[in-house]
């Protein structure tokens, strides 16, 4: 009996440290998570980009400074939307893997953490039926055929046959060119 009671203590102190609302140390490479925060100077990078809903804890990473001016959307685990994937690692946020942002971005798709243009591509969905392996989203170059011209759009029969996913497509309302998001399971 003895031996159980500093066992016990050890785990009773290593709990306080992780507290809602606490922090560690927080210094690069450094674990955390929705109750452990990174210093200041970093953000919590979440593999897979579950936003702490996962079973493994982030990881401190330094926020990047300064970012270029690229335009390529990406859906925060804050639940907002960044100019960029290094914008949202400057504000101190990782990316949301399944995204879920709900802010519509004129003629770009939502596609999990990305967001495709929707004047050149599309968004394809490769459905997880493990929530530790997040559906994979990407952005597939949209087939000349399914480009908006005078502004109609075209429907899914402008994919050539054979594109994986094509068994289910639809449209997405982004506010200005319609796009196309094809999903399937594996």
């Amino acid at each position: 009996m003895r031996g159980v009671l500093p066992i016990v203590i050890a785990f009773g102190i290593a709990g306080a440290c992780r507290t809602p609302g606490a922090t560690h140390d927080g210094g690069r490479g450094s674990s955390c998570g929705p109750a452990t925060a990174c210093d200041p100077g970093s953000y919590c990078a979440y593999s897979p980009r579950l936003c702490g809903k996962g079973k493994s804890p982030g990881t401190c990473e330094a926020r990047p400074s300064p970012c270029d001016d690229l335009v390529a959307p990406v859906c925060g685990c804050d639940g907002k939307v960044y100019g960029s994937e290094c914008g949202a690692h400057a504000a101190g946020v990782d990316l949301a893997a399944n995204g879920g942002c709900s802010h519509q971005v004129t003629d770009w798709i939502p596609c999990g953490p990305t967001y495709c243009d929707a004047r050149r591509s599309y968004c394809e969905i490769v459905l997880s039926d493990v929530f530790e392996l997040p559906t994979d989203h990407t952005c597939r170059p949209l087939p000349a055929a399914c480009v908006a011209t005078d502004g109609a759009t075209p429907d899914c029969a402008c994919f050539p046959s054979g594109t994986r996913c094509l068994s289910f497509c639809g449209h997405v309302d982004t506010g200005g060119v319609a796009g196309f998001h094809l999903t399937c399971r594996l």
